[in-house]
């Protein structure tokens, strides 16, 4: 089962950070992202207890990344000036995240905003976290997903506005605090 992410956005955001700046360096996108079973990670290495660790893959907008805990695309991406009557700070603007995650397992699944990282301006030290709630087409900070559902709907990041190259992620992390891979989705804006 994996950790509850809940109370850990800030947490999250920088160990991803440290996980990024060791594993996407000069990375491409993966063959066979997409396909029915597990997403391929490159880097992988197994714990004792076989699973797998340390890994990475990389997607485009539109492929759909398959973890252990769950499967999600990100549907389409786009910069906004404001959001839902919310505006960034002077600046800034919102790169906007349609989302779509789906529960294939036999049990009910929680999920967090908190569970994925925008990072910006290829930089390990540049990330966002999914702004609060501001409107219905969002996910929640906190949601479920039936066994065998799916849930669509936004993410919303706040960023500098001149950047352009970004990279989302999603870190498996068990409860145990296994690390296990990280799934990147990369795009330009």
């Amino acid at each position: 089962m994996r950790k509850n992410m809940k109370f850990g956005k800030s947490f999250l955001a920088v160990a991803a950070a440290l996980v990024l700046a060791f594993t996407l360096a000069g990375c491409d996108s993966l063959p066979g992202v997409g396909s029915a079973s597990l997403t391929p990670v490159e880097d992988v290495s197994t714990t004792s207890d076989g699973r797998e660790t340390g890994g990475y893959a990389v997607a485009d907008l539109g492929e759909e990344m398959r973890c252990h805990f769950f499967e999600f695309t990100v549907n389409s991406a786009y910069r906004a000036a404001s959001y839902e009557g919310a505006t960034p700070a002077d600046g800034n603007s919102f790169v906007v995240l349609e989302v779509t995650v789906n529960n294939p397992y036999s049990e009910e699944l929680s999920m967090y905003d908190g569970d994925f990282v925008l990072f910006y301006n290829d930089d390990t030290d540049d990330y966002s976290v999914a702004s609060d709630y501001i409107a219905d087409s969002q996910l929640p900070a906190e949601y479920q997903i039936e066994k065998g559902g799916s849930r669509t709907g936004d993410l919303v990041f706040e960023v500098p506005s001149e950047s352009t190259s970004f990279s989302f992620l999603y870190q498996e992390i068990y409860e145990d605090d296994v690390w296990g891979n990280g799934y990147y989705v990369t795009f330009s804006l």
